[in-house]
């Protein structure tokens, strides 16, 4: 028996919804960029931040300072220092690890605004002896 094309107008709205939205027409983005944007969440330790925000061949923290960092790079860096604001220090008191990375946060965020003396607030928060003295473990 062969059945007639008008029995499947009824679903032909349905199917053209499915389609939309797995195209991304409908939601806020296209659903393949959705994907591409969610990443995997980043696991950061304190030597890892250390290393992309104070050493070769990155040092955000330079490029901060003197005004040199895109957007990304400030964003980034604000990033690397409040995650590590939020881990427990490898020796010393926490309220003095708390203070010492709040300092960096405040600089670096400083940074992404645009204020006029970012670099020099980074500078000053940015003692690596004041903060290793406290919180570096010895070898």
């Amino acid at each position: 028996m062969q059945k007639n094309w008008k029995t499947f107008l009824p679903f032909i709205p349905a199917l053209l919804f499915m389609i939309a939205l797995a195209h991304g027409a409908i939601g806020d983005a296209p659903a393949g960029q959705r994907l591409a944007e969610e990443k995997p969440k980043e696991k950061l330790t304190i030597k890892k931040v250390m290393k992309e925000a104070h050493k070769k061949p990155k040092e955000l923290l330079k490029k901060v300072a003197m005004g040199k960092a895109t957007e990304k790079e400030k964003k980034r860096l604000l990033h690397l220092y409040a995650a590590m604001s939020k881990m427990k220090p490898p020796t010393g008191e926490e309220k003095s690890w708390k203070g010492k990375c709040g300092l960096l946060v405040t600089a670096a965020k400083a940074a992404v605004d645009n204020k006029k003396d970012a670099g020099k607030q980074l500078t000053k928060a940015s003692n690596c002896k004041g903060c290793h003295n406290l919180h570096k473990p010895t070898k």
